[in-house]
This record gives structure tokens, C-alpha cells and sequence, in this order.
């Protein structure tokens, strides 16, 4: 009996939500996530912002944050110059018939390269379990497969993947459908000469998951 009270609390914060939209779901935030924004200057924000002005307030830090995007499913901060945050809500299957939302949180710092952490949280603002909705890419999504290298080369091919550190990769939710890109910014954080070695082999410096079946997808 316990067990299925228990699942049937689990299921409730993801039944749909109704009339329910981010909005909404933006002023319960937990303060945590976003310190610097007192809570009673989010409903400014969102005001702001649907009337079509600056949605720029003073912060907790001293400092000035600006809600620089929002529609029904995303919003977008730029918490201080050189940091954001954007909350996007994503769709999930509850049972056969019926869908729910969980959301999806992405925090980015850049100093200059640019790094994220990204998160989930079910509509009550219970942390999920993130390697459930996503996996982090390896450094081989970004490069060209070792097999269109020449052999005389794979010592440089090699090592210009070693020069990349993988915590160096940010990620942004699209703010029309529920893609989610991941950018690997490696010019910025690495020396003009190393760049040089490292770019020949760079297939791709972005890669775009695609949100299937409840989970962020590399194509």
C-alpha cells in the first residue's frame, strides 16, 4: 500500500499541467538556483518584459540582472555579465494517454570561455536524477573520426583531443522548440598556436540533442 502512495506522489509532479506554463512555474524558483534575484522581482521581470521594455532590475550582489527572453516554455536570465540562467519546460509521457512536464535548468559562466551545468526538476521542484534526460558528450562528438586521419598524424589528432577539457562546454536550451545545443567555444580558452593544431581535426565546435521519448538525444 505504501508503495503505490509512494508512486502515486512520484507521478503527480509530472501530470499535466493544465493551463499551467512556465510563468508560473518561474515564481515558486527555489532561491537557491537563482540568488542574486530577490522573488518578488521575477513577477517584475515577466511584466516587464511581456510589455515589451527592459527587464533589467538590481540584484541581491550588487550587480544588475535582465530577463533577456521569455515565451510559454522558456526563459532566459543574464544573471551578472558574465553568467545566465534558462529554464525550459519539456514534455514527458505520464502513461499511454497522458502527458506531463519536467523542467530542464541550465546555469552558464563565462570567463571567458563558457561552461554549464545543466539540471532537471520535476513541476514541484524536486531535483531529478539528470542521467535520466541526458548524457554529456564525449570529445569524439565534436572531432572527426580517427579514420579520416592520416596515420602520420594521429599522434597530433590524439593529443589535440587531450588538450580540450570537457568541463569546458556549455549548453543552451532553444528557446522555439525543445532542442538543446551543446558548444564547445575551444578558441577562447586555448592559445592561438594550440588552436591551430586543434582545428584541422574539429568537426564541429556545437552539437544539437533532440528531446525524444523523454530524453536529450545526440542524432
Amino acid at each position: 500500500m505504501k508503495k503505490h502512495i509512494l508512486t502515486a506522489l512520484s507521478l503527480t509532479a509530472l501530470l499535466p499541467l493544465c493551463a499551467q506554463d512556465i510563468e508560473s512555474l518561474f515564481y515558486n524558483v527555489p532561491e537557491g538556483l537563482i540568488v542574486q534575484i530577490e522573488p518578488n522581482r521575477r513577477r517584475d521581470m515577466i511584466d516587464m518584459i511581456k510589455a515589451g521594455r527592459t527587464a533589467t532590475f538590481p540584484n541581491k550582489l550588487g550587480g544588475v540582472s535582465t530577463m533577456t527572453q521569455f515565451n510559454n516554455t522558456y526563459i532566459k536570465i543574464e544573471v551578472s555579465k558574465n553568467s545566465a540562467i534558462e529554464f525550459k519546460l519539456l514534455p514527458v509521457a505520464v502513461s499511454k494517454d497522458s502527458i506531463g512536464y519536467i523542467i530542464g535548468v541550465s546555469r552558464t559562466v563565462c570567463a571567458p570561455a563558457c561552461d554549464s551545468d545543466i539540471y532537471f526538476y520535476s513541476t514541484d521542484w524536486k531535483r531529478l536524477n539528470t542521467e535520466k534526460y541526458f548524457t554529456e558528450p564525449r570529445i569524439d562528438n565534436y572531432f572527426v573520426n580517427s579514420s579520416a586521419v592520416n596515420i602520420s598524424n594521429i599522434s597530433q589528432y590524439n593529443e589535440a583531443k587531450k588538450s580540450i577539457p570537457m568541463e569546458m562546454i556549455s549548453y543552451s536550451f532553444s528557446p522555439d522548440n525543445n532542442n538543446l545545443t551543446s558548444a564547445m567555444e575551444y578558441k577562447s580558452f586555448t592559445p592561438n598556436e594550440i588552436s591551430s593544431i586543434i582545428e584541422p581535426y574539429v568537426e564541429t565546435t556545437t552539437i544539437v540533442y533532440t528531446w525524444s521519448n523523454g530524453k536529450y538525444l545526440i542524432p
